[in-house]
């Protein structure tokens, strides 16, 4: 199984709109007993803001699952922190919004290696290339941010 992996350049004032959009999905139920149903609200209102707000949007060439992967290596590595759960997750699997420039460190391939070995076993080597990949991608999506935007990795 696979995810898509992209980051989304988005315009900076339309950006609190978007998170506050996000965070009205909700489930609403309805009837009793065998004939509930839920329904999800807000969902249209975060996909019209989200559209709204979009400047650029960028896939990764590598399964999504390998950003995850990336932060996860830079915080056991290099002991950067993950970043918090936002309510984007309420339509995304997974979302990693940045407003502000930042850099990560590169890895010690020796470290990184050890690092896939050890949480990866036999898929190790398939996993290395795409992490040191994950890594450009997000300097390449960080490189982005400005005054104007802000940018949102995404695993869907």
């Amino acid at each position: 199984m696979s995810a898509i992996g992209s980051y989304v350049v988005l315009r900076r004032s339309a950006f609190p709109a978007c998170v506050a959009a996000a965070a009205n999905i909700h489930k609403e139920t309805t009837g009793k007993w065998l004939f509930k149903s839920a329904t999800v609200v807000g969902q249209d209102a975060f996909e019209q803001a989200w559209k709204d707000a979009i400047v650029d949007e960028q896939d990764f060439e590598y399964s999504g699952y390998v950003l995850a992967y990336f932060l996860e290596a830079q915080r056991d590595l290099n002991k950067i922190p993950l970043t918090g759960d936002t309510p984007l997750e309420n339509f995304f699997s997974t979302a990693f919004p940045f407003e502000e420039r930042r850099t990560f460190p590169p890895f010690d391939e020796a470290a990184l290696r050890s690092w896939c070995e050890k949480g990866y076993g036999e898929e190790a080597d398939e996993l290395l290339e795409p992490i040191l990949a994950a890594h450009r991608f997000f300097e390449e999506g960080l490189n982005r941010i400005d005054q104007e935007h802000v940018v949102v990795f995404l695993i869907e």
